[in-house]
């Protein structure tokens, strides 16, 4: 298994405690989106060379929004005091999108929701085929 290399796990808190040490040993690295599960993987006797911190969101403090946001709004007819759901990412079934569709449904007396989805995968598709049985508030 050593020729496995940069093999990410992404592990929660009660499965890597669960995970016997020699599983670990078996990778050239393992990295996790959580500083905290990094400790714990050097707890569990894993290399602190092997441990690879890898957030996946943004530092706001290096990167922030700049647009003018007036002008997205305007172009998708959202007004200044609409509240915006936002999906970006892959769609695919692990993701939960039915839950932004019900949502939705459940929000269908306030106007002042907006949902919009941006993204590929497999269930773009059923999204677009279903938002307006949901809501025609819903921009995929």
């Amino acid at each position: 298994m050593k020729n496995i290399c940069n093999k990410s796990l992404m592990l929660n808190n009660s499965c890597a405690i669960a995970m016997p040490l020699p599983f670990f040993s078996q990778f050239d690295r393992v990295s996790s989106i959580s500083s905290t599960m990094c400790q714990k993987l050097q707890e569990k006797g894993t290399s602190a060379n092997a441990v690879t911190y890898f957030p996946n969101w943004v530092d706001t403090s290096f990167i922030s929004p700049q647009a003018d946001a007036t002008k997205y709004r305007q172009r998708w007819n959202i007004g200044d005091n609409d509240m915006m759901i936002f999906h970006s990412g892959n769609l695919g079934k692990k993701q939960g999108l039915d839950l932004i569709l019900d949502t939705a449904q459940s929000l269908s007396d306030n106007p002042r929701f907006r949902f919009i989805i941006v993204g590929e995968g497999a269930e773009k598709n059923y999204l677009i085929k279903n938002q307006n049985s949901y809501s025609s508030r819903i921009g995929t």
